[in-house]
């Protein structure tokens, strides 16, 4: 059965919760804010699908990237209003012509996220935009499965962990599913999150969370919080703490830093991210509203991407994706923060998670960097 003994081995995917025939496997919280399996030995019968569904031990070999390309969708309400080039719209809108339906990562009435599903266009803006938190997954494995073998289309998108997840769970290939992951810089604590919206909103409602406004450009792009026709936060990523504090992996889950499905190992046909730099290739062309990347994976994934209607599309090199920071979330797994244990020590006793972060990621890195040019110095001078 599945036995967490290092939380670095678990990347929160519940393939084996969903794969349980006696249902006696939970997700439950730990003090982090990160879900994890916990066994009910006395249903248990032995089975074993837990741990042959767990993309942990068990991996996929890496894909062959068949083609890469920048793109973005002409639709400039749309773009404007996604996190990159708004290819994913797109790829909706083809699915829903076919009849099929999408899962992705939303919000709920909480401002949590979690796997959703929607069957039109309408239903699928809440799938729009980044959501910089790991989401839960529920039974939308099992959901899944179950519309595949009605013959029905399903596009899900996710993380590479949960996509890895997804495929395992099926155990088998199926022509009806598209799979696509994100490229995936890491995965924040939920429990957070909710510290940093309760703290911000001062017992105010959230109506609406962005993380990634572009009113002041793709690029510069910034964290907008509101609480009705009052703005909570309006900041750049560079001055938003929860923004700094989730890319230097200050909370980010143990198992991004030995992610199981780095390297294009996920089983996805397609994935998708911010082509960041694609203008010192293309100068001329207007990428400066966002542009993404699309890499085809499978000969699935490239017969969909041929059939997307309404985007401009440039096939680029591989190579040219690698200098901009794209390279090493594919290949690579992110490194925790140093102060990391420090952080998760002192956050429920904090009187303020903002200023925990700023402590963490800002003051104790100032500290640190002056400590260590002083000892170059004495070093140096010593003689």
């Amino acid at each position: 059965m599945i036995d967490i003994v290092d939380k670095i081995d678990c990347c929160g995917c519940s393939a084996c919760v969903q794969i349980c025939p006696q249902n006696c496997i939970a997700m439950e919280e730990d003090d982090e804010g990160f879900l994890y399996p916990k066994v009910y030995v006395t249903d248990c019968v032995d089975c074993g699908l837990c741990e042959k569904v767990c993309p942990v031990i068990n991996r996929f070999s890496s894909s062959h990237v068949q083609g890469s390309f920048a793109c973005f969708t002409n639709d400039e309400n749309v773009r404007s209003t996604s996190s990159s080039g708004g290819i994913l719209h797109e790829i909706s809108k083809f699915v829903f012509a076919k009849g099929g339906v999408m899962y992705g990562a939303c919000f709920d009435e909480k401002w949590e996220v979690y796997h959703g599903c929607a069957d039109n266009i309408v239903d699928a803006v809440k799938f729009r935009g980044s959501k910089y938190v790991q989401s839960k997954i529920g039974n939308v494995y099992r959901d899944i499965r179950s519309i595949l073998k009605k013959g029905q289309k399903v596009l899900f998108v996710g993380t590479p962990c949960q996509v890895s997840g997804l495929n395992h769970f099926l155990q088998k290939k199926y022509d009806n599913l598209i799979a696509i992951d994100i490229v995936c810089h890491s995965v924040p604590s939920p429990k957070v999150w909710r510290y940093y919206l309760n703290e911000i909103s001062n017992h105010n409602p959230i109506t609406n969370v962005i993380f990634r406004s572009k009113k002041n450009g793709w690029k510069n792009y910034s964290i907008k919080i509101d609480s009705n026709n009052k703005i909570l936060v309006h900041e750049g990523k560079e001055q938003n703490l929860y923004m700094r504090g989730f890319l230097a992996d200050l909370y980010t889950r143990p198992s991004c830093s030995a992610c199981p499905a780095r390297n294009f190992t996920s089983g996805s046909d397609l994935t998708i991210g911010d082509f960041w730099g694609c203008e010192k290739y293309y100068p001329t062309l207007d990428f400066d509203k966002g542009s993404s990347i699309v890499l085809v994976n499978t000969d699935k994934g490239n017969k969909l991407f041929k059939n997307i209607k309404n985007i401009f599309v440039v096939q680029i090199p591989y190579e040219q994706v690698e200098p901009f920071g794209l390279h090493r979330p594919l290949t690579s797994s992110s490194k925790p923060h140093y102060n990391r244990k420090y952080f998760f020590a002192k956050m429920s006793v904090a009187k303020s998670i903002r200023f925990l972060i700023f402590r963490c990621v800002i003051v104790l890195e100032v500290k640190r960097t002056v400590k260590h040019i002083l000892n170059r110095y004495l070093k140096k001078h010593e003689k």
